[in-house]
């Protein structure tokens, strides 16, 4: 029921926040943005930066003395191939949800191939222990339904960094509360105690993933809040197909 409210009230934020952007500029009036279009790509857009930064010291207190000690610790005890079978375990898992957003997207070449990912993936690579299907040039990218919403014209948005979740655009805040699981056929016959591993497992082997990242931007970024910002966001840009003729919306200042 918690969960349902929480979802409910940020839907409606997100909302808000896709529809009317003419708060920014009441807000962090400090700030200077621009979100002009930048080699086809929307620049960052961060109206909402001071109230973030408190959300990114809340979360960065959270990953300091629980996530990066656990993930410290899966990191020592678990050679390459170890973490590489967890890596291709979790994304065999998420191979129907691509499929269903290229079926949204209609494409049927990506819902074809993430189709047989999976059905390869999961029976001769031993429940996706293995990528097998690649070796057949079955690679198709993963999609969320953020993804889809870019294939039909919604740019990423303003930043917002949820509690526990961290930061992204808002177009992709549902996500990771609800539609990741949602549109995920495979999750659907799982029992509750296996999600919450899934969930932690996720958590920490995407954790280790960045870790040599995030230690070189705590030693060596003058604001992390930066770095992390504008890597995050460049990066899931950099996968995002927009139809032809996009242009980044205008903001109003």
């Amino acid at each position: 029921m918690v969960v349902r409210l929480v979802s409910k009230a940020y839907v409606i934020v997100v909302i808000c926040l896709l529809s009317n952007n003419s708060l920014a500029s009441k807000q962090d009036e400090k700030y200077d943005y621009n979100y002009a279009e930048l080699s086809n790509r929307c620049q960052i857009y961060d109206p909402y930066e001071s109230f973030n930064r408190k959300i990114f010291i809340f979360n960065s207190i959270l990953d300091t003395f629980i996530l990066r000690p656990v993930t410290k610790g899966y990191g020592r005890f678990t050679n390459d191939y170890t973490k590489n079978r967890v890596d291709s375990f979790l994304s065999n898992i998420r191979e129907p949800l691509s499929t269903v957003n290229y079926g949204i997207q209609r494409n049927a070449n990506g819902a074809g191939k993430t189709f047989w990912r999976f059905a390869i993936n999961s029976t001769f690579g031993l429940g996706g222990l293995f990528d097998i299907a690649s070796k057949f040039d079955l690679k198709a990218e993963p999609q969320t339904f953020g993804n889809t919403l870019a294939n039909y014209g919604v740019g990423q948005g303003p930043y917002i960094i949820l509690p526990f979740y961290g930061g992204m655009g808002a177009r992709d805040v549902m996500d990771p509360l609800v539609l990741n699981s949602y549109l995920n056929p495979a999750k659907y016959p799982m029992h509750s105690s296996f999600k919450n591993v899934l969930l932690v497992t996720s958590l920490v082997h995407n954790r280790d993933k960045i870790m040599p990242f995030t230690d070189y931007v705590s030693k060596n970024s003058p604001d992390a809040y930066i770095a992390i910002r504008d890597a995050t966001l460049s990066e899931r840009e950099s996968r995002m197909v927009y139809p032809e003729g996009f242009k980044c919306p205008k903001v109003n200042k």
